[in-house]
């Protein structure tokens, strides 16, 4: 009978150490394809947005790139605080702008997308949205 026990407390000991490393490994897998230094500043960056800010990155991440006079037309703020959102998150680097070079001797049109460097922490980041406050911009 005291064999027996021990034998299975050899066994026991086995899977429990089997169970901690598959539970190392399942943690591994959980890492997203940005580190934790990355997340951190993201974090930062996102806490000192106003809602308005965070909306225009949801906004973003819906749509992809999208043509400015469109982002303008979903702002419920109004133009002028919809361009100072625009400049910021584009200093920021959170977003990227590109202009339409078809035409040249025309004011240039202007898109603006989420910079893809960020793109998966803010997907993490962002949602659920947890103000209670209407969104800004209108998906």
């Amino acid at each position: 009978m005291h064999v027996e026990n021990g034998t299975l407390r050899q066994a026991i000991e086995q899977l429990e150490s089997e169970i901690n490393r598959l539970k190392a490994e399942n943690a591994k897998l959980k890492i997203r394809p940005y580190d934790e230094a990355q997340r951190q500043a993201v974090t930062a960056k996102l806490k000192s947005y106003s809602d308005t800010e965070r909306d225009l990155l949801r906004f973003l991440l819906e749509r992809g790139e999208t043509g400015g006079s469109l982002i303008y037309e979903g702002s419920q703020d109004g133009a002028e605080i919809c361009r100072k959102v625009l400049e910021r998150l584009g200093r920021d680097g959170m977003i990227k702008r590109r202009e339409d070079p078809s035409r040249p001797n025309l004011v240039r049109l202007s898109y603006y997308g989420i910079n893809v460097t960020f793109e998966s922490a803010l997907r993490d980041l962002l949602y659920p949205r947890d103000s209670q406050a209407s969104p800004r911009f209108v998906i």
